[in-house]
């Protein structure tokens, strides 16, 4: 990463925590940690909103967080971009390889993708898109959350 990139990885409380902050800095990233912006019992649709207004990269193991709808809805409307690990059952050690390998190519999927998008980060640092923009802002359009109808 260079010294002129703007990318900011925000961590959920979901996330491994200070290992994964090391790691993210340690390749060069600005990262920001929802206990250091949220109280405790913040709701996520409520950081959505500003994590996504700040244009961070959301990083989670919260794998079910894009299953509820006033989750998405609030990923589409506040246009974020966020990256959910789901390794199932892999050790701590398996998930600080796999987040060291897959730095660079969440920041590339969230060059090539525009917001907002939910991708899921698999062993070996792959990543796939799984919420794409037109996915989501269907999702507003079907609860009449949007003007474009």
């Amino acid at each position: 990463m260079s010294g002129k990139d703007e990318t900011v990885f925000f961590l959920d409380q979901n996330t491994l925590g200070r290992k994964f902050v090391q790691i993210l800095r340690e390749a060069g990233a600005k990262v920001e940690v929802l206990s250091d912006h949220f109280s405790k019992t913040t709701s996520d649709v409520e950081w959505l909103a500003e994590v996504g207004r700040r244009g961070w990269l959301v990083v989670t193991r919260d794998q079910a967080i894009g299953n509820d709808i006033l989750e998405e809805i609030a990923v589409a409307q506040a246009n974020v971009r966020m990256f959910a690990f789901v390794m199932g059952n892999a050790s701590k050690a398996e998930l600080e390889r796999d987040m060291g390998e897959a730095i660079a190519k969440m920041e590339r999927f969230a060059r090539s993708h525009k917001a907002p998008f939910i991708a899921k980060v698999y062993a070996y640092g792959k990543v796939r898109k799984w919420r794409d923009r037109e996915k989501l802002l269907s999702t507003l359009r079907q609860y009449g959350l949007t003007d474009d109808g």
